[in-house]
């Protein structure tokens, strides 16, 4: 059985003695290799219009120096939409503030700088091979986002039932593989249907089709 390449991990925080610790961690797993450090969010976008090694996941913590998570996630997506680079922001902050709004920008998942180590490691397995991370506390925080934070659906086309069991798949945390295997198609028609249903609904990112699916009573997180 052939080994699966490593997933590729970049990590962005100007906190060297956090940073440093983290990707020393992070070392000792070879499912994973930290292939860039930064202090800078705006040398890591340098980095990316250089066309060098792009990551599979992004540790980016929210407050840097120069430009702040929000803003670098916003770049990542504007400027960068064929690297499907996951996002997991590493915050300080609660997440009932800055998580829905992150993850309806495009972030894959959000993480307090108080977890365990093992938790990132789990973040970053699960945002690569499934496109997104919940804990608990996201769960809430997208149970309670307040209506500013939820996607406008200006398009009000119906789904159709098979995306409508795609959105329930995603909503139950499932990545295009597993819907395939579920629903017995290939991963390229889940790819498909997923782009399809993010441009009715008017979102681009996971969240916002699971904060769709909350506002249609179709799931309770």
């Amino acid at each position: 059985m052939t080994t699966p390449e490593p997933i590729k991990v970049a990590l962005i925080d100007d906190q060297i003695l956090f940073r440093k610790s983290l990707a020393n961690i992070l070392s000792f797993r070879d499912s994973i290799q930290v292939v860039l450090e930064e202090a800078s969010g705006i040398a890591f976008i340098q980095y990316l219009e250089s066309g060098f090694n792009t990551p599979d996941v992004l540790l980016l913590d929210l407050q840097l120096p120069d430009m702040d998570g929000i803003e670098v996630t916003r770049q990542i997506k504007m400027k960068f939409p064929e690297h499907p680079i996951k996002i997991i922001i590493l915050s300080s902050h609660p997440q009932e503030r800055y998580a829905t709004y992150l993850l309806d920008l495009g972030a894959n998942g959000y993480l307090s700088k108080d977890c365990e180590p093992q938790e990132v490691i789990k973040a970053i397995e699960e945002v690569h091979y499934k496109d997104i991370y919940f804990t608990e506390n996201l769960r809430l925080a997208l149970k309670n986002n307040h209506e500013k934070h939820i996607p406008s659906f200006q398009n009000t086309a119906l789904l159709t039932e098979r995306e409508k069991d795609i959105v329930l798949c995603i909503c139950h945390e499932m990545g295009s593989r597993d819907i395939a295997e579920r629903l017995s198609i290939s991963v390229k028609t889940v790819e498909t249907h997923r782009i399809n249903i993010m441009t009715k609904i008017g979102t681009k990112s996971i969240s916002g089709i699971i904060l769709y699916a909350v506002r249609m009573g179709w799931v309770v997180l």
